[in-house]
């Protein structure tokens, strides 16, 4: 009769013990920490990594519009220019001598105007002889004074002292007209000559310098010659950097970005969107499957970030360089 009742106990504790584990309670997983907040608006930050080259934004390339012989260069590279500052001079081959001869014609040309002056003065002299004698010579042929004869010869030269005043007229205002065309002439060739001498556009850093005294450079009007130099404003440098199509839809204008430089390697640059290029630009073969397509975004590298940074000459405005 006892042993009905522990029967039932430990049918009772099997049971108890078979639902507890059923639960979890009993051999269940450990109760993770779960983290809750309230709902707010929050930034949520996308990263895009490119790799690219830093530039200057602003970059001038000097060429020369005048072919010939580089006789002087007054600077190197890495140097500090101002606007207005003389940078080399080129002996031109055929610009002098065109100066030459266009000053000479503007010389002749005056002398033309001089000579045809003197002869308009002349002309009215004759003019003013000639008419005193036609009027003269009027009355007394009235008054039955002089022949005909004598009256027509009068009236000949009055007309013909009339003829020359206005030729004479004439070429002094085309002598005027040609001494205008002459000193025109005198300023082109002039102002083409001046091209031979080049001044700096704007203020800069020398970045780049091309030829070397006594190069032959080819310039023209109509296209680009031989690059002599190229000035940069180091103050405001960017870098210019490629994205893949897949990226470029998660960059915009005034993004920020972190800027790394292998010459600084210990130091992190901010930098701000400025330019997200339109069309992409194919890298590959164009039949091949592997083509990829990039796009081209400027980033300006902001000044205060670097402006730590020791790197270069110390009058030079950035330690950067460009490439």
């Amino acid at each position: 009769m006892k042993l009905k009742p522990i029967l039932i106990a430990l049918g009772v504790i099997i049971a108890l013990l078979v639902v507890a584990k059923l639960t979890g309670l009993i051999g269940g997983k450990k109760a993770e920490k779960v983290t809750i907040e309230k709902a707010a608006d929050r930034k949520v930050v996308e990263t895009v990594t490119a790799s690219g080259k830093i530039q200057p934004e602003t970059e001038v390339k000097l060429s020369s519009e005048v072919s010939g012989e580089v006789t002087e260069l007054l600077v190197k590279e890495g140097d500090v220019v101002k606007k207005g500052q003389l940078l080399c001079k080129v002996r031109p081959d055929v610009l002098k001598s065109g100066y030459d001869r266009a000053t000479a014609s503007y010389s002749s040309q005056k002398a033309s105007v001089a000579s045809s002056q003197q002869m308009l003065a002349q002309s009215q002299g004759n003019m003013v002889n000639a008419e005193a004698t036609y009027k003269r010579n009027v009355e007394l042929f009235n008054k039955k004074v002089i022949s005909a004869s004598e009256f027509d010869a009068a009236k000949a030269a009055y007309l013909t002292a009339k003829t020359n005043l206005g030729r004479a007229k004439e070429d002094v205002t085309a002598a005027k007209f040609m001494l205008e065309q002459s000193g025109a002439n005198v300023q082109e060739a002039g102002a083409n000559l001046a091209k031979a001498t080049i001044f700096a556009p704007v203020d800069g850093v020398i970045s780049k310098l091309s030829v070397e005294l006594g190069d032959r450079i080819l310039g023209t009007a109509q296209m680009a010659g031989t690059e002599i130099m190229r000035i940069s404003n180091l103050s405001s440098m960017e870098v210019n950097v490629d994205v893949n199509e897949n990226d470029i839809n998660r960059v915009n204008v005034g993004d920020s970005a972190v800027i790394e430089v292998d010459a600084f390697a210990d130091k992190k640059f901010k930098g701000v969107v400025t330019e997200i290029a339109s069309s992409s630009k194919d890298i590959g073969t164009t039949t091949s499957v592997d083509q990829v397509t990039n796009f081209n975004v400027k980033v300006r590298i902001v000044a205060d970030s670097y402006s730590d940074v020791k790197g270069g000459a110390k009058d030079l405005p950035s330690p950067f360089r460009p490439g």
